[in-house]
C-alpha cells in the first residue's frame, strides 16, 4: 500500500480530504492534519499500512479501542478511515509546541494537563490503559486543552506474567510499541510473577509533565545522543530480583541479567543508554523549575518514582493538580 503522504488529497467514502501537514507518527502509521474540501472542517486522517493478517488484527483492535469510549479528551472515531479530533483543533500536537519552545504559564500548563489526566482517568475508569502516552499523541486545542490520539497500543489495564515466556513476549511488545523515552521503567526488563498495571501510563504523563514544563522529556537528552549505550565488562551476576541498580563514573553498570544469558565467564554487553536512565531513578531539575509551584514539581516527581506502586493513581494527580490550579496565580 503506497503512502499517503505522496499525494495531497484522499477520498474517503466520497469525502474528500486536503492533506495539510503531518501530524503524528506511529510505528505503524501515519496521521494527517486534514481539511474535509465540502465543509472545510478541519479532521486528522490516519494512514495505517496493513500487510499481514497480523497487522490488520492491529488496527481492527485499535478500531475497537477507539468505540469503547466517548469522552472530550479522547479522540473520537467517526469511521474506520477517519478520525476526527474536533474541528477548531488544529494547533498541531504537544510535540509541536515543545518543538517551537513554546512556553506554558503555569495556569495555561496545568489546564492543559489537567485535560488530558481527564482523558487518561477515562480510559482507566474502563480499566484499560493507553501504553505510548506522549507529547505527539496530544492534540492541542487552542494551548489549553489536550486530546489523546492513538488507541493502537492500549491494553488491559493489569495483567500478570505467570511465565518467563509470557513476560518475555510482553517486553518484546513493549519494546516494538512503547516510545522509549516515556516508556515505565518496568516494561523495559519483565520479571516472571510480577504485573504490570495502569501504572505505567502515570510514569509516561510525569514524563509528559515534565516536557510542558521544561521544554523537552526528562530522557530526551540521552536519547538524542542516538543509540549510545552503556558497556558493561567483567560483569558479575546479582540477584535476579534486582533491577538495573547502578551507573558508575567509568561508564561500567551493574545490571541484572540472567546467567543462560551470559554463559561463564567476563563478558561485554550493551545496554541501552535510554534504558540505563529511565532505571537509575534520577530526574535533573533545570534551573528554572523554581519558576514552577512547589506541589506540582513534587507531583510530577512521584508520578516518576520507579517503584510503580509508589507513583500516585489518575485521580490522585487530578486532586493535587486541580487544587494546585485553583490558587496558583501565573508567574512565569
Amino acid at each position: 500500500m503506497g503512502c499517503v503522504c505522496s499525494r495531497q488529497s484522499v477520498v474517503i467514502q466520497g469525502q474528500k480530504f486536503h492533506l495539510i501537514q503531518q501530524i503524528g507518527e506511529g510505528s505503524f502509521s501515519y496521521v494527517f492534519e486534514a481539511r474535509n474540501t465540502a465543509d472545510s472542517h478541519r479532521y486528522a486522517v490516519k494512514k495505517m499500512s496493513c500487510h499481514t493478517k497480523e497487522e490488520e488484527k492491529r488496527a481492527r483492535d485499535e478500531i475497537e479501542n477507539y468505540q469503547r469510549f466517548s469522552h472530550t479528551n479522547l479522540v473520537a472515531l467517526l469511521y474506520h478511515e477517519l478520525i476526527q479530533y474536533r474541528p477548531d483543533a488544529h494547533n498541531g500536537s504537544l510535540q509541536d509546541a515543545l518543538n517551537t519552545q513554546t512556553k506554558f504559564t503555569t495556569r495555561v500548563l496545568l489546564d492543559l494537563f489537567l485535560s488530558v489526566c481527564q482523558g487518561v482517568q477515562e480510559i482507566h475508569e474502563k480499566r484499560m490503559a493507553h501504553r505510548d502516552l506522549k507529547p505527539s499523541n496530544i492534540m492541542l486545542v487552542n494551548n489549553t486543552h489536550g486530546v489523546i490520539l492513538d488507541f493502537g497500543s492500549m491494553t488491559p489495564a493489569s495483567f500478570s506474567m505467570t511465565t518467563r515466556s509470557q513476560a518475555q513476549q510482553w517486553q518484546d511488545w513493549a519494546e516494538e510499541n512503547c516510545c522509549v523515552q516515556y516508556r515505565a521503567p518496568e516494561l523495559f526488563h519483565i520479571e516472571t510473577n510480577s504485573s504490570i498495571t495502569e501504572k505505567t501510563d502515570i510514569f509516561s504523563l510525569g514524563a509528559i509533565l515534565y516536557a510542558c514544563c521544561f521544554g523537552k522529556g526528562p530522557f530526551d537528552d540521552v536519547y538524542s545522543r542516538g543509540d549510545s549505550v552503556y558497556f558493561l565488562r567483567d560483569l558479575s551476576i546479582i540477584s535476579e530480583n534486582q533491577h538495573i541498580c547502578t551507573i558508575h563514573r567509568n561508564v561500567q553498570a551493574e545490571c541484572r541479567f540472567r546467567p543462560s544469558r551470559l554463559g561463564p565467564g567476563p563478558k561485554t554487553l550493551t545496554v541501552p543508554s535510554v534504558a540505563l536512565a529511565i532505571a537509575s531513578g534520577r530526574i535533573e531539575l533545570p534551573v528554572q523549575s523554581s519558576t514552577y509551584p512547589s506541589d506540582v514539581i513534587d507531583t510530577m516527581l512521584a508520578m516518576l518514582q520507579i517503584d510503580s506502586d509508589r507513583r500516585p493513581s489518575i485521580q490522585d494527580v487530578i486532586d493535587k493538580l486541580s487544587t494546585s490550579s485553583r490558587f496558583t496565580m501565573d508567574i512565569i
